[in-house]
C-alpha cells in the first residue's frame, strides 16, 4: 500500500514533510465526511468516494491520497483517473467470499466463483491504458463489507449511512464507466436477460446507467468482459438494433431504461422502473431512487429501518419538481399517514 500512497507524492512534496502532509490530507478528508451528515440528513451529497483500488499498486487506498481539493460542486473527482464498474451481483450459491491482499484482508471480496482479482485487474488496466485510467471505483473492494472482523462492524453501519447514498455521484461525475452485464469480471455472452441476476434486472444498475446518460456528453460507456466470442453489441447506442435476437433484445431492455437519452427520469417513471427490479432488501430500491428524486440533501441509509420509515425522510429531501410530479401526477390519494402522498407501497 505504501506505494499507492506515495507515487502521488514523491516528486512534489519532500520527504521531510510526506507524514505531516498526510495527516493533513487524512485530517481534511475526515473532518468533511463528519461535516456531511445532520440530523440524519446528508447535507454534502457530492462528497467523494471512500477508497479507490489503485490499479497500478494493486491496492485500495483512501481517496485522499489522490490529492484533489474538495471545493467544487461538480469537479471534485479526478474524472479521467477513475474508473467506476457496475456490475450486479451473483446469488449466494454462485459467488464466494475471497480474503486478498488488495484490501489488506480487512473483508471478504465477494466475486463470482469463477473470477479471480488478478484477472479482472488485468482487464482494467487494459482497459484504462487507453483511457488513461489509473484508478477504479468497484464496490466490492472500495465500500466495506459484511464478514470483516467483528469489532469492525460498527464501522460498516456507519460508513453505509453515507456511502450508500451517494454511490450515485462516483458514476455521475466520472467520464469512462465500466458494464459486467453477466456478473462481476463474467464474460459478455448470450444470458437470460429475464434472470433476476441479470444487469438489466437490479435495482442499483438502474442509476449507474443513468447517471451516466444525464452527462453523455463528456461520458462514455465501456463493455466489460469482451471476448472472441461474445456477440457484436455497441453499448454505447444501445438503439442500434442487429439481425442477432439476443442483443435486439438487450439492446431495448437498456434502450427503454431511458429512451430519451437524458437520464432525467421523473420519480414516478424511476419508480416504476424500480418496481419491477430485484435487490437484497426493499430499501436497496429506495435508496437507488436518490439519483432521481433528491436535491443537495440525502437521507442516510439505515438498513434496520422499516420501508415506509425510511420513505417520509425521503420525501423531505426531494427536489421540489419530484415532489411535484408526485403531488399532481399519481393517479390515486395515498394510504398512509398523508392523503397528498402515496406510500411507498402503493408507489
Amino acid at each position: 500500500m505504501a506505494y499507492g500512497v506515495l507515487r502521488n507524492w514523491w516528486r512534489s512534496v519532500s520527504q521531510l514533510y510526506l507524514l505531516s502532509h498526510f495527516e493533513s490530507l487524512e485530517r481534511e478528508d475526515r473532518e468533511r465526511r463528519e461535516r456531511a451528515v445532520s440530523e440524519r440528513l446528508i447535507i454534502d451529497n457530492k462528497i467523494p468516494p471512500r477508497r479507490v483500488w489503485d490499479l497500478y499498486s494493486n491496492r485500495v487506498v483512501p481517496y485522499w491520497v489522490l490529492g484533489i481539493e474538495f471545493n467544487t460542486e461538480r469537479s471534485i473527482f479526478r474524472a479521467h483517473e477513475i474508473l467506476p464498474v457496475s456490475h450486479a451481483w451473483m446469488s449466494l450459491d454462485e459467488r464466494k467470499g475471497v480474503f486478498t491482499p488488495i484490501n489488506g484482508y480487512t473483508w471478504p471480496v465477494p466475486v463470482p466463483a469463477d473470477i479471480r482479482l488478478d484477472d479482472l485487474r488485468i482487464e482494467l488496466l487494459n482497459l484504462g491504458s487507453i483511457k488513461r485510467v489509473q484508478y477504479v471505483w468497484l464496490d466490492v473492494l472500495c465500500l466495506r463489507q459484511v464478514g470483516g472482523k467483528p469489532q469492525e462492524e460498527s464501522l460498516r453501519t456507519k460508513e453505509w449511512s453515507i456511502d450508500v447514498p451517494t454511490i450515485g455521484t462516483i458514476y455521475l461525475d466520472c467520464r469512462f464507466i465500466v458494464y459486467y452485464l453477466n456478473g462481476l469480471g463474467r464474460p459478455f455472452e448470450e444470458n437470460d436477460l429475464d434472470d433476476a441476476r441479470h444487469w438489466c434486472n437490479r435495482a442499483w444498475t438502474l442509476q449507474e446507467w443513468c447517471s451516466l446518460r444525464s452527462n453523455h456528453i463528456l461520458s462514455h460507456p465501456l463493455l466489460g468482459g469482451i471476448t472472441e466470442k461474445s456477440p457484436h453489441f455497441n453499448i454505447a447506442r444501445p438503439n442500434l438494433y442487429t439481425d442477432d435476437h439476443f442483443t435486439k433484445r438487450l439492446g431495448e431492455r437498456i434502450f427503454t431504461l431511458d429512451p430519451s437519452g437524458s437520464g432525467l427520469l421523473t420519480i414516478i417513471q424511476a419508480a416504476a422502473i424500480m418496481s419491477r427490479r430485484q435487490a437484497e432488501r426493499e430499501l436497496d430500491k429506495l435508496a437507488g431512487l436518490a439519483y432521481f428524486a433528491c436535491g443537495n440533501t440525502h437521507p442516510v441509509f439505515d438498513e434496520t429501518q422499516h420501508i415506509e420509515d425510511a420513505w417520509w425522510p425521503f420525501i423531505d429531501c426531494m427536489k421540489l419538481t419530484a415532489r411535484a410530479q408526485l403531488f399532481f401526477m399519481f393517479p390515486v390519494a395515498g394510504k398512509g399517514e398523508y392523503k397528498w402522498m402515496p406510500s411507498w407501497n402503493q408507489l
